[in-house]
């Protein structure tokens, strides 16, 4: 093979879909590469986040496609910082490959971009419903507000015995949730990084049964508790007062709450069993003691009861109402070196499905615990061998060995919370002395103070992509952090962090459009029922009426039927006469300027892919060009009809000899008001691969054949904007009707006492009926616009010629 080959990776992060093609020069197009063998069709390689396989993606390419180093030229269709990634990582290690990355023809906006972008919409959008700030819809929009804040929840699960707690411990920086020696811990655990220390629960009263939350507080050498000593659990809490420090404090006091229910019930047959304690804590406190960027992110842990808990709780159920309005969070699943290969981890799956986009599966992360347990030969083997045990059926984006305890003491000593042991030597403050003794007895073999060959250093038995592992390992550290980074404890930290600065936002950013659904999905059903509200309110308002006042209304009800049937008949055939006039003069054109597209691209790589976007801009112009065409006859239309409809109706109303001369100047007056015209907006799109698509060949172009494609198009486009036309002018007529009708109840309802509760219930219903009309209008959109900045977007440059 003498020509170097082509092929193209199209990456979406925001849906986590990767594509790959290859370049047929015979036919000039890009060809799927999905064969069975090849490792692109595999979802490995098609459904993850690309920083996950990027490495692995060139190495298969570089295989398979670049024999004896010919060349091979890379088209990327994605984000700018996805194709920079991917560049760095040829350059780094397929340098001598002969590979170039290459911008492709489709882009993408990143997600730091589309964030600022979506944030806007929705605080225009919040202040947009201000006026009724109490209905599902501005709560709708506030949840997603709330939810597209750089909030990263982290999920911790596994079994009792894996070391969970000591694990998130870790993370934080200091003991906060007690180990258990058996399988009791029943809790699930909310923690956030705050300015305040605070413990809050939920408890049910042992005498009158009612729910309390309960609320710690703890400062300095004080805490206070918001209930009553005659609260059976605050009176057990009396006796963490005998600890000196606030970690201390919480400590214990979370000890004694999670186990305050299993004591009472540990010999206890089930029907006496009596659970007080909510089942989730809420734990707040400064967490600084981390790499993890608190100050950019709002990092919410969750700690989860092993699935062998002695507690009846659903506890997927407790933690998926905690997660409620939080989208895409990391899940980390603690295992340990001898669990690697225990029973089959289905039921983790089946918690991260039933929590819906609550977690990220693709980027699950595995932390092997109590590593330093094991000697460096049986941690090789395990990482040698991981393919074939039973964990790595998790997918996980990437496995970290890991001492938590070692960690967590070194990070006590950097952060000095420390005091000086009867030797003179300055040692971690521990409040657990199983903690402390593993930590004395394994910290020689982590901090490097000699060359003795013993000495661990536990990240490098991390499984997770090549670059990635290199990029950690470059990394240096001070002396006194040796200990921390050899725990392991630093790298998945960084893992962490790399998730949330890097991925996190995407996952975020692609639920924007599924809120504004739900809140158009809301906002649906209020309108329903105002206007179900509104006709019931009309009725009655009827039903109270003088037979003269009914006698007036029935007429202009006839009336205003009678010119709407008339008026859509005839701008019926209005269009008709535009949408005629148009396609005539298009069919004696198109061909030429189809013909000009395709000329014009010739020699460009992606001819077909290029050519359908422009034919696509071609189609969208011309629909344009209809549509403004089209609404500015309708305008013309409506304006003349609207001054013909009034004046109809106020004849009705001069003529009635049931109307006094103020009744009827006050009509005249309120009916000249009325603005009935059309706000006309183009709410539709079709694809230029829906028009164009299959009508070309190879190398050449069948003109009759994209003319018809073409033509057939755009009379799904005329017929779209008849649609959109005809359904927007009749909402309109109907809400002048609906405005004439109004007026005269709200009139005849002045000079009647009994009307007038009716109408101002009338008044408030239709002005809320009107607000949340134009509001639906904005959502609709709003979620275009949303939905617009996560799509592929045509590259603006010229072709790239082969």
């Amino acid at each position: 093979m003498s020509d170097k080959n082509i092929v193209k990776i199209k990456c979406n992060p925001y849906t986590q879909v990767i594509e790959y093609f290859r370049w047929d020069s015979e036919i000039e197009e890009w060809c799927p590469l999905i064969s069975f063998e090849s490792p692109f069709s595999k979802p490995e390689f098609t459904k993850v986040a690309l920083q996950h396989k990027a490495y692995e993606i060139i190495q298969y390419m570089n295989e398979l496609y670049n024999p004896g180093n010919v060349g091979l030229d890379v088209f990327f269709d994605g984000t700018k910082e996805d194709m920079d990634d991917l560049s760095a990582i040829t350059q780094q290690y397929f340098s001598s490959s002969n590979i170039h990355i290459l911008p492709g023809e489709m882009h993408l906006l990143s997600a730091t971009v589309v964030k600022k972008q979506i944030e806007d919409i929705f605080g225009y959008m919040k202040k947009m419903f201000s006026e009724y700030p109490d209905n599902e819809v501005t709560d709708a929009i506030s949840r997603f507000s709330e939810t597209v804040r750089p909030t990263i929840p982290i999920c911790v699960m596994g079994l009792y015995s894996a070391g969970k707690s000591a694990f998130i411990n870790s993370l934080i920086g200091i003991e906060l949730l007690p180990s258990a020696s058996d399988p009791t811990t029943a809790k699930t655990y909310k923690i956030v990084s705050g300015t305040k220390y605070e413990i809050k629960f939920a408890y049910t009263d042992d005498k009158d049964k009612k729910v309390k939350e309960v609320i710690l507080s703890f400062n300095d050498e004080k805490y206070q508790i918001n209930q009553s000593a005659e609260l059976s659990i605050v009176a057990a809490l009396e006796e963490i007062k005998k600890y000196e420090t606030i970690e201390e404090r919480m400590y214990y006091a979370l000890s004694i709450i999670n186990n305050f229910d299993m004591d009472y019930n540990r010999n206890l047959p089930d029907n006496e069993k009596l659970w007080r304690v909510s089942d989730l804590i809420e734990v707040t406190l400064p967490i600084t003691a981390s790499v993890l960027p608190f100050n950019e992110f709002d990092f919410i842990i969750y700690d989860t009861p092993g699935s062998n808990s002695a507690s009846n709780t659903d506890h997927t159920e407790v933690l998926k109402k905690a997660m409620e309005g939080q989208t895409n969070g990391l899940p980390i699943f603690v295992t340990t070196p001898d669990n690697m290969d225990g029973k089959d981890n289905t039921e983790l799956i089946e918690t991260i499905e039933k929590l819906g986009g609550a977690l990220d599966k693709s980027n699950l992360m595995i932390v092997v615990n109590k590593a330093d347990e094991k000697d460096c030969e049986t941690l090789e083997k395990k990482k040698e061998n991981f393919p074939n045990l039973k964990v790595s059926s998790l997918n996980p984006a990437g496995t970290y060995f890991v001492s938590a305890i070692i960690g967590l003491g070194s990070k006590k000593i950097l952060f000095g919370n420390t005091t000086e042991n009867k030797k003179g030597d300055i040692v971690p403050n521990w409040i657990d002395k199983t903690y402390s003794k593993i930590f004395r007895s394994n910290l020689p073999y982590y901090d490097e103070t000699d060359d003795d060959e013993e000495f661990v250093r536990l990240y490098s038995y991390n499984i997770i992509p090549q670059h990635q592992f290199d990029q950690y390992a470059a990394l240096s550290v001070s002396d006194e952090n040796l200990a921390y980074r050899n725990s392991g404890l630093h790298a998945i930290e960084t893992a962490i962090k790399d998730f949330a600065l890097k991925y996190a936002l995407y996952n975020k950013c692609r639920m924007a459009s599924s809120y504004l659904s739900s809140a158009l999905d809301k906002l649906e059903d209020m309108l329903t029922a105002l206007t179900a509200e509104q006709t019931a309110l009309s009725k009655q308002l009827k039903t109270n009426m003088t037979e003269k006042e009914k006698d007036v209304l029935n007429k202009l009800e006839m009336e205003c039927t009678t010119r709407k049937s008339k008026y859509m008949s005839e701008f019926s055939n209005e269009l008709i006469g535009v949408v005629k006039s148009t396609v005539n003069s298009l069919d004696s054109s198109i061909s030429d300027k189809i013909t000009k597209l395709w000329d014009a691209t010739k020699g460009e790589k992606g001819r077909k892919e290029s050519v359908t976007t422009k034919v696509n801009e071609l189609f969208q112009k011309e629909i344009s060009s209809l549509w403004d065409g089209a609404k500015a006859r309708a305008l013309g239309f409506w304006k003349m009809k609207q001054e013909e409809f009034k004046k109809a109706i106020i004849s009705i109303i001069v003529e009635s000899p049931n109307l006094t001369s103020e009744q009827k100047d006050l009509l005249k007056n309120a009916i000249m008001q009325i603005d009935g015209t059309p706000n006309y907006n183009l709410s539709f799109e079709i694809h230029g691969e829906d028009i164009v698509g299959g009508f070309w060949f190879i190398k050449k172009l069948k003109a009759d054949e994209a003319k018809k494609k073409f033509m057939a198009g755009f009379d799904k486009g005329c017929a779209a904007v008849n649609d959109d036309l005809t359904t927007q002018s009749t909402q309109a007529f109907d809400k002048m009707i609906s405005e004439v009708k109004l007026q005269f109840q709200y009139l005849v309802s002045t000079y009647n006492p009994k009307l007038l509760t009716l109408r101002e219930q009338l008044k408030e219903c239709d002005s809320r009926l009107n607000y949340m009309t134009q509001q639906q209008v904005q959502i609709q959109r709003h979620l275009s616009e949303v939905n617009s900045l996560t799509v592929f977007k045509q590259v603006v440059s010229e072709g790239r010629k082969s």
